[in-house]
């Protein structure tokens, strides 16, 4: 990808952090504390993952295994609630459930960047309505994004009233692949350009960059007018150094 130049200038552009899976700075990733701290250094948003156990219960666990971010083992999809209940992260934190952290959001108060990471069930589907329809309000701050457009269909069906989005690596993307599924378009930093961004806010997408974690990085979205929301696992070194900026 070209490193172009700023179109403008002008003046300092703001762009809303999203904290990746509650950031990776102080604690363990997609735990109760990371989106607590997010929260207190000024994050209005928070990115996470949802997998289901074997008794589809929506657990918040980005990898198909426990292994990498648990002192346990084995897929979440063959454990069951009680068994990934009993684990505990490097700094000694429980892997929460959806509806925990949907309780933590009708107190902190951000909207939710909600990843699906399969293809739910129907009953699936009802555990992940239930989760969200526990605290309410809540359900009004989600947007709900995958990488597979039959997550997305399925929402259609079972959770029409959430706005859904299309997660996508490297390379362009045609409006017209996105738009009957979803209204938002969330592209790897790395695909992001003038002429692209030009050409999917025309079509009407809402853009977010994901993951975007050096500061050369978060000035470049700058130049993109229309940028929703800046995905990084550093939301407090970004919020410092969008405070530090002088234009």
């Amino acid at each position: 990808m070209a490193v172009e130049p700023p179109v403008s200038a002008a003046a300092c552009v703001t762009i809303p952090v999203v904290a990746h899976r509650g950031g990776l700075e102080r604690w363990a990733e997609n735990s109760g504390n990371a989106y607590r701290d997010a929260s207190n250094q000024g994050a209005g948003v928070w990115e996470t993952d949802v997998r289901f156990t074997s008794d589809d219960v929506p657990v918040i666990m980005h990898d198909p295994e426990v292994d990498r971010t648990t002192d346990g083992t084995g897929l979440v999809a063959d454990l069951t609630y009680a068994q990934v209940a009993a684990l505990r992260t490097a700094d000694g934190q429980p892997v929460p459930t959806l509806t925990q952290l949907i309780n933590d959001a009708a107190v902190d108060g951000p909207r939710l960047l909600v990843e699906l990471k399969t293809v739910p069930t129907p009953a699936q589907w009802a555990t992940f309505n239930a989760a969200l329809a526990s605290r309410p309000g809540v359900a009004s701050r989600v947007l709900l994004m995958s990488f597979e457009v039959q997550a997305l269909v399925g929402a259609t069906q079972y959770a029409p009233a959430l706005t859904r989005g299309l997660l996508q690596s490297v390379g362009d993307t045609d409006p017209a692949a996105v738009t009957p599924y979803a209204k938002i378009l969330i592209k790897h930093v790395n695909a992001i350009t003038a002429a692209r961004m030009t050409k999917w806010k025309g079509a009407g997408l809402t853009v977010y960059a994901w993951t975007v974690n050096t500061s050369s990085e978060w000035e470049r979205m700058t130049w993109y007018p229309g940028m929703a929301g800046v995905i990084t696992d550093q939301p407090g070194a970004y919020l410092a150094w969008q405070k530090s900026r002088t234009c």
